[in-house]
């Protein structure tokens, strides 16, 4: 179904290329805004039609009510829409009516991005970027954290191996900083805004992420009466379907009560508070003794590629360390680091340790340099040796 929506685009994008007059793009934001206000609740609907009948005040579509909301007042975010959306391009119409048959896709994206969204955000405003920014990753990877492409792209932004090297990411067979939300939505935004100052144009630079800026400048070149991505129509099949199909998503997202759509409403962020780790461990280990469901400590520490975290590695947790540690263990605290001890009483082995705190016997062995499973009562095990980080912001 995807194919045939892409041929047909295709043959519609070159045919209002090759027929349709240059337009500068503030007269065709005015004309957008004109349509959109003519138009009935089924915006985009199969059975769209224009008012013959001046709207009432009650039916009418007012652009300001939306300007800042997100799907309603009981949302805890707020979206600033700056970004003008191209609704009458033939190319982000054809999306619309993709995602109008289609909408269980950004529900599920938007659903995926509940735990984390709120921090993506948060950057992407730090930044000074459009907060439309904030929902491209549905277009890249529809929120999945561990998402990887065939041409090796990876994380919620999809970088290439090359790209995240000169962004300053590591890229290492079991450490992946794509995959960490929060540094890799900081390295896309870098690139993001690096992009927007050489073309000073959003949509350029949108299209840019995707193909390369060295792409669009020499499509630039071949185009000397309109300097804008519409009028770029010799780019590869997946960049001319990439802004439009943004622009769709935006639209979905953005009018979500008038095509009965319900988004989610609660976000979350990514906790802002990093542990170091100083003793070799894995995440199933670690979700054991914190009592974290794994798939949640995966989502935030998705960079452990293999799920082994070295020593002297930090990792997000997602509850208050002291409402979390057992109590039957030894705590000490110095300056910043926090130890975990348990003293071998009559009758312990170190199996019945490691179902106590919820870890391996391999671990205990491990970090506590036992040649073997022997245990002596008064002997003093390290549990978990962990060092407060600083925080996110």
């Amino acid at each position: 179904m995807r194919k045939i929506f892409t041929f047909f685009l295709s043959l519609f994008s070159f045919l209002s290329f090759s027929f349709s007059k240059p337009l500068n793009v503030e007269e065709a934001y005015k004309k957008d805004t004109l349509f959109l206000e003519k138009l009935s609740f089924d915006l985009f609907s199969s059975n769209l039609h224009i008012k013959k009948k001046k709207a009432t005040n009650t039916n009418k579509v007012s652009l300001k009510k939306v300007t800042y909301s997100y799907n309603g007042k009981d949302s805890n975010i707020k979206i600033n829409w700056s970004l003008p959306i191209p609704y009458s391009r033939p190319e982000v119409r054809f999306f619309i009516s993709y995602y109008q048959k289609h909408p269980q896709e950004i529900i599920s994206s938007l659903r995926r991005a509940q735990p984390y969204f709120k921090t993506i955000l948060k950057i992407v405003r730090q930044n000074g970027l459009p907060d439309e920014i904030a929902f491209l990753p549905i277009v890249e990877s529809k929120f999945r954290v561990r998402a990887r492409s065939f041409a090796g792209a990876a994380g919620l932004w999809q970088l290439m191996p090359t790209t995240a090297r000169y962004l300053g990411l590591k890229v290492k067979r079991y450490y992946d900083e794509r995959y960490d939300i929060v540094k890799s939505t900081k390295a896309a935004c870098k690139y993001l805004k690096y992009l927007y100052n050489i073309f000073g144009d959003w949509d350029l630079a949108i299209a840019a992420y995707n193909s390369g800026p060295a792409t669009i400048k020499r499509q630039l070149k071949k185009v000397s009466y309109e300097k804008t991505v519409w009028a770029l129509n010799r780019l590869p099949l997946e960049t001319q379907e990439y802004v439009p199909e943004f622009y769709a998503v935006l639209t979905l997202i953005k009018y979500a009560h008038l095509y009965g759509i319900n988004l989610p409403k609660k976000f979350q962020n990514v906790p802002d508070t990093r542990y170091e780790i100083k003793i070799r461990t894995t995440l199933r280990d670690l979700s054991k003794l914190f009592k974290v469901p794994y798939s949640k400590l995966l989502i935030y520490n998705a960079a452990y590629v293999k799920g082994v975290v070295p020593a002297g590695s930090t990792i997000y947790l997602s509850k208050d360390i002291k409402n979390v540690l057992p109590s039957d263990g030894i705590i000490k605290k110095g300056n910043s680091n926090i130890l975990l001890l348990y003293k071998v009483k009559k009758g312990d082995s170190l199996w019945k340790i490691s179902r106590k705190f919820g870890v391996s016997t391999k671990y205990l062995m491990k970090v506590n340099h036992l040649k073997n499973t022997r245990l002596k009562p008064g002997q003093i095990l390290i549990i978990l040796w962990i060092s407060k980080s600083k925080s996110l912001s």
